[in-house]
């Protein structure tokens, strides 16, 4: 008898202990599934508006570069340069702006009687078109050459053109009578609709302003922006593996009458020719994701949702556009739901086997198990419904020997760390420092003999320090170091507005202060900011000539003798410029040194020469000539070589490190 009641309660307590973990199992089941949901409906509202701030932020950097170039275009045009249609003025002039901003195809300088003249970028070098009315007889002047090569004559070809009736040339009159030609520029410009450009047939958008001249003649001045070149770039706005971004003009209520502008990432659109065939399509020719996104859409205004397409659920948004890329222009993005679960672990999962192993253990071991499995399965029901609540407090130690629980632990932990982390930095520090990286030089072509590099390190904040280095016309190198004030997007857009003003400035002169009141005049007046901080530098490469010019930055510097000092050692007083011969801390000031074979020479921020190791010392100029003392060959390794000793600096506020470096090999 004894036998049967212990065998029954056995029986029992096996039963009801597997019962009770299959509840708990259920509950912990529930519970992740909950926590799964609310983790992914979160990242999807997250991930994509992150997506369309970054596009948004991008494509601004994409067409402010031009409005910019146009301005300075429109200028000239305004002062008369270009009343003759001269190919000597002209050529030099706009094969300089087409070279500094790729994401032209071709610019236009016309008059209101029907003059023109054409620079397009072609595969291989430039063609243009001439057409003056004083000549017309139904031909216009032709001419096609390399890069690197003298423009030819040319050649008088029959063709039936004339430009006051092309879109461009129509709509900036309208736009000037309607506006006024005393209105702010921006006001002036006109944006095309799409169309296909007269020349290569190729579809695109052109921006166009009327400036009368002082010579009493009224200009047009346009620039063409081709719709493949814009696709490429959307199609570069990646986040993730599938997440895709698109450009669309029209109402996106209306999926057959809305125009694609810029495609998304998509293997369809591999080579050139299907990207022209399909930049200019409705949402519902074009297919795929962005058709189910737009059709399923009872409102153009909600929030992020989910939408079905090809059998998987995908998250997605869209708002209007401020880019002034064309009327009636929208942004969107759009991300596959298991993207956004690669950083969730499974937890469904995980539970389920964990369940069954319980249950088994509870049939083997009933009472050992009822004390060992209750308290942790509570524990980690209770970090569910915390990551269900996106509390990200770090729990306690969940005490427990079996290896299961300690996995599903750890699984758990490693959930809240990843969402803890993604929730914790700001968006828009986000979209400021992939802005921010975007104006870094690239690979900086280095004449023989010299090697150049930079180096930029953003603060959380990402404050507005800039470098960049591009080569002029003529050989010489130009050099900028710049502070603006401010921080995030602001201060990065600012950035890279100033970027494209330096760099076009370096294509119009050579003159050193002629491109600092060029520098100065955009950030005063086009960005509405104080006279920038900033240092300007030209290098011969050939003599080792270096002229430089202080905006007021007053950069740190070491390593190379100015004007009679020792070779090698850093200026302790140069916190005025770069050492002790070239700036004095006055602005404006403009000063000329030569950098002998086997010179070094670092400009560096205040992060790096004011930070402060755990003993509050200063890294400072003499840390700058250590640096240099490391015998790098090389800017780049002077560079990570520098980057290696601040290494134990870091007990200061975080701030933006910048530095320029210049070798002369010897």
């Amino acid at each position: 008898m004894a036998g049967r009641r212990l065998r029954r309660f056995r029986t029992s307590l096996t039963a009801n202990l597997v019962a009770v973990v299959l509840l708990l199992g259920a509950v912990l089941w529930v519970a992740a599934n909950v926590a799964v949901a609310r983790a992914v409906e979160t990242l999807s509202d997250q991930l994509t508006r992150r997506v369309m701030a970054n596009t948004e932020a991008r494509l601004e950097g994409f067409v402010t570069p031009i409005t910019h170039a146009l301005r300075e275009l429109s200028l000239r045009a305004e002062s008369g340069v270009f009343d003759g249609l001269d190919p000597a003025v002209l050529d030099p002039i706009l094969t300089a702006t087409l070279d500094a901003l790729p994401q032209i195809s071709s610019a236009m300088v016309g008059y209101e009687e029907g003059g023109e003249f054409m620079l397009l970028a072609t595969d291989d070098g430039w063609a243009s078109r001439i057409l003056r009315p004083e000549e017309s007889d139904g031909t216009v002047l032709r001419r096609a050459w390399s890069h690197g090569a003298e423009p030819p004559p040319g050649e008088r070809v029959d063709l039936d053109y004339d430009p006051v009736t092309r879109p461009w040339h129509v709509g900036a009159r309208e736009r000037a009578s309607r506006v006024g030609t005393d209105a702010p520029f921006e006001d002036r410009l006109f944006w095309t609709t799409p169309y296909r450009f007269f020349t290569t047939q190729e579809p695109g958008i052109t921006v166009s302003v009327l400036v009368p001249t002082t010579s009493g003649r009224r200009a047009i001045v346009a620039i063409d922006l081709l719709l493949t070149d814009i696709s490429r770039f959307t199609m570069g706005l990646t986040e993730g593996r599938r997440a895709k971004a698109f450009v669309l003009r029209g109402d996106p209520a209306d999926p057959v009458g809305v125009a694609v502008l810029g495609l998304p990432a998509d293997p369809r659109f591999d080579d050139p020719e299907s990207v022209e065939r399909t930049v200019l399509r409705s949402a519902e020719e074009l297919g795929g994701p962005v058709r189910d996104f737009l059709a399923s859409r009872a409102d153009v205004a909600s929030e992020v949702y989910a939408f079905t397409s090809g059998g998987e659920v995908w998250w997605g948004a869209i708002e209007p556009s401020a880019v002034p890329l064309s009327e009636g222009v929208w942004v969107g993005s759009i991300v596959p739901e298991v993207e956004l679960q690669r950083d969730v672990p499974d937890l469904r999962t995980v539970v389920a086997a964990v369940t069954l192993l319980l249950v088994l253990a509870a049939a083997l071991r009933a009472r050992r198990l009822a004390r060992i499995y209750a308290a942790p399965i509570a524990e980690l029901v209770h970090r569910g419904e915390r990551l269900q609540r996106l509390d990200f407090r770090a729990p306690g130690e969940t005490e427990t020997t079996i290896r299961e629980i300690r996995q599903l632990a750890t699984t758990l932990e490693s959930a809240r760390g990843t969402l803890e982390a993604f929730h914790a930095e700001p968006e828009d520090a986000r979209v400021a420092r992939s802005v921010r990286g975007m104006l870094l030089p690239g690979e900086i072509a280095s004449p023989a003999g010299w090697s150049i590099a930079v180096w930029h390190e953003a603060a959380p904040d990402v404050e507005g320090e800039l470098a960049d280095v591009v080569a002029a016309e003529d050989g010489t190198l130009a050099l900028l170091l710049a502070d603006l004030p401010g921080s995030g997007v602001a201060a990065a857009v600012d950035g890279a507005q100033l970027r494209a003003a330096f760099r076009a400035g370096v294509g119009d002169t050579t003159d050193l202060a002629r491109l600092a009141d060029t520098v100065t005049r955009f950030a005063t007046r086009d960005l509405g900011r104080p006279t920038p901080r900033a240092w300007l530098g030209r290098l011969d490469p050939a003599t080792g000539r270096l002229t430089a010019r202080d905006l007021g930055l007053a950069p740190a510097s070491a390593g190379v003798a100015w004007e009679g000092g020792d070779a090698g050692r850093a200026d302790e007083d140069a916190r005025g410029g770069v050492g002790d011969g070239v700036c004095d801390g006055t602005r404006g000031t403009e000063r000329v040194t030569i950098l002998p074979p086997g010179g070094a020479l670092v400009l560096a921020s205040d992060g790096v020469v004011d930070a402060l190791d755990d003993e509050q010392q200063r890294f400072g100029e003499a840390g700058l000539a250590r640096v240099i003392g490391s015998g790098a060959a090389s800017a780049t390794e002077t560079l990570d070589a520098l980057r290696d000793a601040l290494h134990g600096y870091a007990a200061d506020t975080a701030r933006d490190r910048t530095a320029l470096c210049v070798v002369r090999r010897g």
